[in-house]
């Protein structure tokens, strides 16, 4: 059996072993990259980042045993797929914002309409610009504290309706906040409408490893979705995952996409640890997974059992589109207490929440959390009040947030002030991110048409996408929710936004 044939088997990472082999063997290397190994590097450079400066290679026709790096990656490539029901899997280096300009780009263009949740990830906002179709946004609800819940397949088939020439729905499945919708039953209703189905499922590269976890994208029948390796996975920071289903689309033309849209000098460590990654879960994930689910639900029962703590559950997440929850994402409340303060309490302890807003505050549990941390964090949990100091006038959530217009926050100490109305579209977003822009006072803006999106992360809802007119309370969100959280949307500076110029306004 040839090393090619032994290496397409999930106990192997092909690319990573045939780099290892390329960088034990201490050839002098008079190629790219130019630290040659790393040893253009300053001496704590080269004592910290050895590996990494030796596993960081160009593409070469002579790789390991003869064969190209095109050659391994394509049978790493090979594995991703089957190990994650895929019928082609795609490495990319550019995170899953690559993999979704990609695949919009492949199959949308100027006419087309695009169907997507609202709190869809900026960079499906960017690649609907870059291949000129239109958005046309799914409602998507809220509960009163806050987190946005999940589109539901009523509120698709409603849209679809009124959509005159539907090309693609995009779904976000999970949420930032762990939430999965009734994904099947979405992707079902777009099939009959004859539209495939592309999911983000940039938070969820975990899902086929563990029977706890919410159905994956590929068992629930999308014809395509990316997923980010580096998320909750073992990959480096940038890693990311196109994988293509048994659909609507070939596997070529998105071949063809990415040759645009990505690098012709890919790092080829960041795509052998998602070969890496790939071998460990397909090997060990069911009992790494099914430690971590363990410390999670310990973790839970501590918080569940505080009476000043509010957990956010499938349970009461239900009413808002929600059908699955990943166990692996806590997110709480402390009553009396920001999130911001929350996470600072955390850090003073050494324990990194994924983030905090003016409420919540997110815990990704990764598959190598221990039973010592795991305990750690319980005992911090339990005693959050007495290191913090809680805040007067708690005053309760507001009312129920209108479908995909307001996931409501906290306003002051705790009341929940409203996510604002969606804002008019009067020109379309690849002539706002075209046009010449100018950054003005966030006060002066209102009626001028945003040149870029406003989006607090997190949640990472875009506040006012390109080429839509900002109003009054997009204003005023943006100036409570900065006064509570100590954050500013970007990308303009503090206290500014970046809006179209007046003379491109006037020239339309």
């Amino acid at each position: 059996m040839s090393k090619f044939n032994e290496a397409r088997s999930q106990t192997h990472a092909p690319l990573a072993e045939a780099i290892a082999q390329y960088a034990a063997a201490n050839t002098i290397r008079l190629h790219t990259p130019g630290h040659a190994g790393g040893q253009g590097w300053n001496a704590s450079w080269q004592r910290d980042f050895a590996t990494a400066g030796a596993w960081d290679i160009t593409e070469l026709t002579g790789l390991a045993d003869g064969h190209s790096t095109e050659y391994w990656v394509s049978a790493a490539q090979e594995l991703a797929a089957e190990a994650f029901g895929a019928k082609a899997t795609f490495f990319l280096t550019g995170g899953s914002s690559l993999g979704i300009q990609t695949v919009l780009t492949a199959c949308a263009g100027p006419g087309d309409e695009v169907l997507l949740p609202r709190n869809a990830h900026q960079s499906v906002i960017h690649g609907l610009a870059l291949c000129g179709a239109t958005p046309r946004f799914i409602p998507v609800p809220s509960s009163p504290d806050g987190i946005p819940g999940t589109i539901t397949p009523e509120a698709l088939e409603a849209v679809l309706r009124a959509t005159v020439r539907p090309r693609l729905v995009v779904l976000l499945s999970p949420s930032y906040q762990g939430f999965c919708p009734d994904l099947a039953a979405l992707v079902a209703v777009a099939h009959r409408a004859g539209v495939p189905v592309f999911v983000d499922e940039a938070h969820g590269a975990h899902f086929p490893f563990h029977a706890a976890f919410p159905p994956s994208a590929g068992r629930c029948g999308a014809d395509a979705w990316v997923q980010s390796a580096h998320k909750t996975l073992g990959a480096f920071t940038g890693a990311a995952l196109l994988h293509i289903g048994n659909g609507a689309f070939a596997p070529d033309a998105i071949r063809r996409s990415l040759q645009i849209h990505a690098t012709t000098s890919p790092s080829y460590l960041l795509m052998a640890s998602i070969d890496e990654a790939r071998r460990i879960m397909s090997l060990k994930g069911q009992e790494l997974w099914g430690q971590a689910i363990h410390y999670c639900e310990q973790i839970r029962q501590a918080a569940a059992g505080l009476e000043y703590m509010q957990l956010a559950e499938l349970a009461t997440m239900r009413d808002y589109g929600a059908a699955a929850q990943d166990p692996t994402r806590i997110v709480f409340r402390v009553q009396g207490l920001s999130g911001v303060k929350v996470a600072a309490a955390l850090r003073r302890n050494n324990i990194t929440a994924e983030y905090a807003d003016n409420r919540h505050v997110c815990l990704i549990i990764p598959y190598s959390l221990t039973e010592a941390a795991a305990q750690n964090i319980v005992e911090v949990i339990t005693k959050l009040v007495e290191v913090v100091p809680v805040d007067s006038g708690e005053s309760s959530p507001g009312g129920e947030s209108s479908p995909g217009q307001s996931p409501p926050a906290a306003q002051g100490r705790g009341a929940a002030i409203s996510f604002p109305p969606l804002a008019p579209m009067v020109m379309t977003l690849r002539q706002a991110l075209t046009a010449p822009f100018e950054e003005v006072k966030l006060a002066v803006a209102v009626g001028r048409i945003a040149a870029a999106i406003v989006a607090f992360y997190p949640p990472g809802i875009p506040l006012v996408i390109p080429g839509e007119k900002i109003s009054p309370e997009i204003v005023e969100y943006i100036q409570e929710m900065s006064r509570q959280t100590g954050s500013y949307p970007g990308p303009a500076s503090e206290g500014r936004i970046w809006v179209v110029a007046e003379s491109a306004v006037k020239s339309r």
